[in-house]
This record gives structure tokens, sequence and C-alpha cells, in this order.
């Protein structure tokens, strides 16, 4: 008789769960508008960096060959010239006073977005600003790393990419390095759109909490990119305090915790359920 009672209640409660679409329609997302604003910043540091990489390396590769089609010839110290330049020019760019202007606006936009995403479903916020600053700023000291990082990186590649370019033609090499500024910027959007997702998700994490929200339910896009572990958690209660598993090596995150994570929490509220 208790199990049948049990099992009644079960399907009460999955029954109070909204469609994942109308779910998806209403959970908290990140700002498009916040992304492409990152991403566009973050793409003029790559852009800058591109150009100055132009400036400083295609003219001595002139110098390197007698004709466009001849082979590369360099020696270590016009390699060391060129990249001591280069460095010099990345190391301006990625100032921590700049990325910290960068990650400020970032994060004010994403907070004033989170909070109006929730304010939507009808969830009155308090003044949680003193409470979200540490959040926001280790956030910020982190992206200040990852891009000092990722472009730390790119130079290291490009001066391997010159090192074993002995013998290749001038047109060869010149391509090359113009596909390690491609692969700069690609690496710069997805640092911008999985950072954006990550804030969001910690944003939309606190604020809940914050008003006594103790459970949400998992909620997918729906598209083809939704990892299977993500989709095994689709419509799925959980709590804030105990993130499921979302991977086979056992790592536990929160919607938006995992990289590239599009997946979003919908709060679970009595008045909520009833609407």
């Amino acid at each position: 008789m208790a199990s049948r009672f049990l099992e009644r209640a079960r399907k009460r409660a999955r029954s109070r769960i909204p469609p994942r679409a109308a779910r998806y329609a209403s959970s908290p997302k990140p700002s498009p508008a916040t992304l492409l604003a990152y991403r566009r910043a973050l793409r003029n540091l790559a852009a800058r960096y591109a150009d100055a990489g132009r400036e400083t390396l295609f003219p001595v590769l002139g110098e390197f060959a007698a004709e466009a089609d001849s082979s590369v010839r360099t020696d270590a110290r016009g390699r060391d010239g060129v990249i001591r330049s280069l460095r010099r020019t990345v190391v301006d760019l990625t100032k921590p006073a700049r990325l910290r202007r960068l990650t400020r606006d970032t994060a004010s936009r994403s907070e004033r977005h989170a909070r109006a995403e929730l304010q939507k479903l009808g969830i009155r916020l308090k003044d949680t600003r003193p409470e979200l600053a540490p959040l926001i700023e280790r956030w910020r000291e982190r992206n200040v790393s990852l891009i000092r990082s990722l472009f730390g990186r790119q130079l290291s590649q490009l001066e391997k990419l010159l090192a074993r370019g002995e013998g290749l033609s001038v047109s060869v090499l010149r391509d090359r390095i113009e596909e390690r500024f491609g692969v700069t910027e690609s690496k710069a959007d997805l640092l911008a759109r999985d950072q954006t997702l990550k804030l969001n998700g910690q944003l939309t994490e606190r604020l809940q909490i914050s008003t006594g929200i103790e459970e949400y339910v998992w909620t997918t896009s729906g598209d083809e990119r939704v990892r299977d572990s993500h989709a095994a958690l689709d419509s799925t209660r959980q709590r804030w305090d105990t993130p499921p598993v979302v991977s086979d090596d056992g790592r536990s995150e929160h919607p938006g915790g995992d990289y590239q994570c599009r997946c979003t929490a919908f709060p679970v509220l009595p008045e909520l359920e009833e609407r």
C-alpha cells in the first residue's frame, strides 16, 4: 500500500514539471548581447595581435629569403628578435588593468541579465550584490588568467612554427602563420562563449539559493549538440547543494558548469508548479 502511495506521489511530482520546451523558453539563460560583446572584445585583442605579428614577421621573412618562393633560412638571433618584439605586443595587449576593465563590463551585464531572467518568472530578489561580489571577482580573475594564458600559448606555438619553418618557402610559411592567427581568434571565441555560460550558471545558482530555492529541473536545449550525459539529466529534479554527475570520470556540475554547457536550471517553486 505504501509503495503504491509513493509511486502515485512520484507521478504527481513528475506531472507538475512543465515540458522541456516550455522550461527552456523561460529558464534563466545567458544574454546573447553580453556574449557577443565579450566575444567582440576578445576578437579585437586577437586581431591586434595578428596585425602586430604580420607587421613584425612578414618583412623579416622577406629578408630571410631572396625571392618569394625561396626557402626560408632564419638564424636563432633573427627568430629571437621578432619573437621578443611580438611578445612585447602581447604583454601590452594583455595588461591586467586592461583585461579587468573588459571583464568588469561583461560581469556587470551578466549580473543584470541574470536578475532580470528570474524576475520574469515572478521571483522577487533581494539585494544580493554583496553576496555576488566574491563570485564575480573570482570569475574576473579567472578570465584575466585565461586570456593571458591563451595569448601566451599562441605566441609559443608561433615561435615553434618559426623554428620548424627552416626550408619552407616564404609563401608556405606565411600561410601557416596566418593559420595560427586564425586559431587564436577561434580560441578567443570559444573562451568567450564558455566563460559567459559559466558565469550565467554561477549567477543563476547564487540568485536562486538566495531566494530560498533548493531545487531546479535540469533543462537542455534539446538539439543534436547536447551531450548524452546531459540529455540523460533532462527533466530531472536536482538540488543546488548536490550537483549531479555529468561525466564518466565522476565529475559533478550544475547547468553551465561543464565546458560549453548550454543547459539551464528551471527553478522548482510551489507557485511555479501550480502555474
